[in-house]
């Protein structure tokens, strides 16, 4: 049977085996789900620019890094660890290409 758990502010906190966390701002800033933490962090506008994965109990070792690049409020580009950057392209007509 799925459990799911929500705080005073109607954000989900638990779901399942994982536990989920916010910030003021109505934020997700960080996952538990079993032996893995995900960390996410935010500019100033609110937009997330870094995605971490680490091994609880590994030392925070990172298992994997995502980097968020910005134009505007439109992902121009992500740089995740050991694969690369993706970069994202718009136009009028169609807005992910």
């Amino acid at each position: 049977r799925d459990r799911y758990g929500y705080n005073e502010w109607g954000e989900l906190t638990t779901r399942r085996d994982q536990q989920l966390e916010w910030n003021a701002q109505g934020q997700l800033t960080r996952v538990i789900s079993g032996n893995t933490e995900t960390h996410y962090g935010y500019d100033a506008l609110g937009r997330r620019i870094r995605k971490a994965t680490y091994g609880r109990h590994t030392g925070h070792t990172a298992r994997s890094r995502t980097d968020f690049v910005w134009e505007g409020f439109r992902l121009l580009q992500e740089n995740v660890q050991q694969q690369g950057w993706r970069t994202y392209l718009y136009d009028a007509e169609q807005p992910y290409t």
